[in-house]
């Protein structure tokens, strides 16, 4: 058993790739110019973390406005959409607005999240492989099985088309 779990491993999770995952930070502010301000601050030799903790409204803002990894659904719409477009090591270069502020967005690394693990992925895969096992044990006695269906009141049902 250990060893077909391990075979199922290898042909399938084993093999995939996980989502892109953008690793970002940014600044957030309340207006459009501020946001403006800062990129041209940026952009003119500034730090972005040392701008990020002392002008970002954000609760990243103390670690310099790190994100860490996240994927796409992780984050709002206008805020996924720059961050994902964006090259790793640049800055959005206009704001970002979305339902929080402006975002000034620096995409630090992008990568693919790995796989699960083959122990993570181990009960899934044994609950499957007893699943296909009872199917085709299934399959088989019906194959041998002759079938007879009967009415409601205990008659046989005349001709009944096999479906």
């Amino acid at each position: 058993e250990e060893e077909a779990v391990r075979e199922n491993y290898d042909a399938t999770i084993g093999k995939t790739e996980g989502p892109l995952e953008v690793r970002a930070s940014h600044i957030l502010v309340e207006d459009e110019k501020d946001a403006t301000d800062i990129i041209k601050a940026i952009q003119g030799g500034k730090d972005f973390a040392e701008l990020a903790r002392d002008r970002s409204t954000g609760p990243s803002a103390p670690r310099g406005g790190d994100l860490g990894y996240f994927v796409r659904s992780a984050m709002v719409e206008p805020f996924a959409n720059a961050a994902f477009a964006l090259k790793p090591g640049t800055i959005g270069p206009e704001p970002v607005k979305s339902e929080f502020g402006w975002h000034v967005i620096k995409v630090v690394d992008k990568r693919r999240q790995p796989a699960p693990s083959f122990e993570e992925s181990r009960d899934q895969i044994e609950q499957q492989l007893t699943r296909d096992l009872i199917a085709a044990h299934m399959a088989e006695l019906r194959a041998d099985a002759k079938i007879e269906l009967f009415n409601i009141d205990g008659s046989p049902v005349a001709d009944t088309p096999k479906k």
